[in-house]
């Protein structure tokens, strides 16, 4: 437990740094290495806290920026998103495994939850890697629709940073406005599907797994810290390649039922 709380600490730092230089957020990287140690809705549970406390954070620094109307218009629709989102991942874990194989001896299974989850990673990752996808925005009149799918998304697998961003962009809003209005929203949506993971799950399975949570959010606010004192004096061209090879694979092996 220890090697695994270090790697993923590791990846919780070095995620966090990298949503500073690239379309990729940090609940992304994580939940990536996350799913190779935990089944996906527990997954999914410890990288929606850590995500948390870590927009929690950066929403003390950049709340001065918020633009209220925005976060009440897009918002409270994800909120009902998220609750959507996570009914359907209740659903989905529930349904029997699809398919059983063993490789070398090692047991593997393909489910619902891997191949949907597997799945949103593939577009998000997409979305943010295929030029033409990057530039897709969406009239702020959609703000609303826009709310619903980024929190149904985030409900989901926790994947809504590429849409979100896609839907607040038509907002006329300056840069330190987006980021602001874009980590409060997080922060809605995270706060609705946490509550709603916890009941669907056993508790103990993320008590047990307080250390490791809190070595997480450690790490991911020092990433947070180091990516905005880099932001301004740091470019890193190739990075949105390298985590777009390195989600895109995760996810592979995730459908395949190899994780």
């Amino acid at each position: 437990m220890i090697i695994t709380g270090v790697i993923l600490a590791i990846v919780a730092f070095a995620a966090s740094v990298l949503t500073f230089f690239s379309g990729f957020g940090l609940g992304t990287l994580l939940l990536a290495f996350m799913l190779i140690y935990f089944p996906a809705e527990i997954a999914i549970a410890l990288t929606a806290v850590v995500h948390l406390f870590n927009n929690i954070f950066k929403w003390w620094l950049t709340k001065s920026h918020i633009d209220i109307q925005t976060v009440f218009k897009f918002g409270l629709p994800a909120i009902v998103g998220a609750m959507a989102g996570v009914y359907v991942l209740s659903f989905i874990t529930h349904i029997p495994v699809l398919y059983h194989y063993n490789i070398h001896g090692q047991a593997h299974v393909i489910s619902w939850t891997k191949i949907i989850v597997g799945t949103v990673m593939v577009i998000f990752v997409i979305w943010d890697w295929i030029p033409s996808y990057k530039k897709v925005e969406f009239s702020s009149s959609y703000q609303v629709a826009g709310g619903l799918i980024t929190g149904f998304f985030g409900g989901l697998s926790g994947h809504q940073g590429a849409l979100r961003s896609a839907f607040l962009v038509k907002g006329k809003l300056d840069k330190s406005t987006f980021i602001a209005t874009g980590v409060a929203i997080a922060c809605l949506i995270d706060i609705t599907r946490i509550p709603l993971y916890l009941s669907q799950i056993k508790k103990e399975l993320l008590t047990s797994h307080t250390a490791l949570l809190s070595v997480c959010i450690i790490a991911a606010l020092a990433g947070s810290i180091t990516g905005n004192y880099w932001l301004q004096k740091v470019t890193f061209k190739n990075i949105q390649n390298i985590v777009a090879i390195m989600v895109m694979t995760m996810a592979i092996l995730l459908i395949t039922g190899i994780l």
